[in-house]
């Protein structure tokens, strides 16, 4: 073994030191990679990017030359979009190096194009949304996200991989497990802006389902005005679809229209009216302790109402059609938002015919969202309308439209209890 002068040693030390010292991520661990990078994503207001999407295929992570076809690629500008349930996108690409697809959404509209046949169809979410499930692979909704990475920081596990590189962008790379499903996921963040290039679904096995690539992704300040117009090119035959009216057991109090007044004990059998909370907006949650995906969205309603604790919004579980002690489970759970009792006969005024059904009052009174049926990606939908109307009041609209959105009804599973499709946060 060479023997070392203390001189030595203590230029060695001061090497290493300066070292890490310039380099501030060196040494972190999983959860503060993760902590930096949803910092990073909750101040990106607009990405643009080069995606492709493989399934259930092993892909190598820095070598391009050995990859499989994708299922899926294309191009993706993106935009978050306050007040409105859905995003700005635009995305182009194609399934398969053959079908293509041409997307266009923003204020709740979508426009689709073949620029090949020079045709287009425009509609709203809820009537064209399936004809955008592959295109929307294209777009991890961490961005502009109210909570993103929400699921990967509250994993069961969390472990700093070694460091890989990305196509050639050399990223810390955290693999996650969720406890009860079991299932994984690994991030590639780069190290040079922590935001992801690679994000790989992997299952209960660890063999990758989904692999997402986001290549030469940038943020640009703003795009060209005409970047999310769902006006078709000239020349282009359009096909307007008319929205999607739900009727009998999935219709709701229509948008725009006054709220019926309540009167309803909480927890401590104090007495709270709707008619009392005016001037703020007043998220209803309507849910029993015997339905699944109710219980799956209280924890993330539990982080709506500590995301805007110091506004004018109220969060309200409305407990109907229940059996059991719904005040002991609240308790036990930990939530702290508004716990409201004997709600039947105000959810059957609200045509609540399946739970977990949601209502958003504005400040005026009136309706500004109905929906039902809960999964991942619907609250932050809903926390993008509760940031619209905060702004349209704050600015002195005080009689302003709550419709809050053109279209009005969740995008989401309106079938109630048999929701709960994880497709949103991971």
């Amino acid at each position: 073994m060479t023997n070392r002068s203390p001189l030595s040693l203590l230029a060695l030390s001061a090497f290493l030191l300066c070292a890490l010292s310039t380099n501030p991520l060196a040494a972190e661990t999983a959860d503060e990679i993760l902590s930096q990078a949803r910092r990073v994503l909750e101040k990106t207001t607009a990405v643009k990017y080069r995606a492709e999407v493989f399934l259930n295929t092993q892909v190598d992570p820095s070598d391009a030359s050995k990859r499989p076809a994708p299922f899926a690629s294309g191009h993706v500008r993106a935009e978050d979009n306050p007040g409105f349930e859905e995003l700005r996108l635009h995305i182009s690409g194609n399934m398969r190096q053959a079908s293509r697809f041409h997307i266009v959404t923003s204020d709740d509209r979508v426009l689709m194009m073949s620029k090949q046949h020079k045709t287009a169809t425009r509609s709203d979410f809820r009537t064209i949304g399936r004809s955008l499930n592959v295109p929307l692979m294209l777009f991890d909704r961490n961005f502009f996200h109210p909570f993103p990475l929400d699921r990967a920081i509250g994993a069961t596990t969390r472990e700093l991989e070694a460091e890989q590189k990305a196509d050639g962008v050399p990223c810390h790379v955290v693999k996650v497990k969720h406890g009860v499903s079991g299932e994984m996921m690994r991030w590639y963040f780069a190290k040079s802006d922590l935001l992801p290039r690679r994000i790989e679904s992997l299952g209960t096995t660890g063999v990758p389902k989904r692999t997402l690539l986001l290549r030469d992704l940038q943020t640009p300040s703003a795009f060209p005005k005409d970047t999310f117009s769902v006006e078709p090119p000239e020349g282009f035959r359009l096909e307007e679809r008319k929205p999607i009216v739900l009727r009998g057991a999935h219709a709701k109090l229509p948008v725009g229209s006054l709220a019926p007044d309540w009167t309803l004990p909480d927890e401590h059998g104090r007495k709270i009216s709707l008619k009392s909370l005016r001037g703020n907006i007043v998220f209803l949650d309507f849910w029993s302790t015997t339905c699944g995906p109710c219980k799956r969205a209280m924890p993330a309603l539990q982080k709506v109402h500590e995301y805007f604790s110091d506004a004018n919004v109220k969060i309200l579980g409305i407990n109907c059609f229940e059996r059991n002690d719904s005040t002991a489970y609240v308790k036990s759970k930990g939530y702290t938002y508004g716990h409201l009792l004997s709600g039947s006969a105000v959810a059957r005024a609200y045509n609540v015919r399946s739970i977990p059904t949601f209502y958003i009052v504005g400040p005026d009174g009136k309706i500004a969202y109905a929906g039902g049926g809960y999964h991942d990606d619907l609250l932050p939908r809903l926390t993008r309308i509760i940031c619209g109307l905060r702004t349209r009041y704050s600015s002195g609209n005080s009689s302003g439209n709550s419709s809050g959105n053109s279209s009005g009804n969740s995008s989401g599973n309106s079938s109630g209890n048999s929701s709960g499709n994880s497709s949103g946060n991971s």
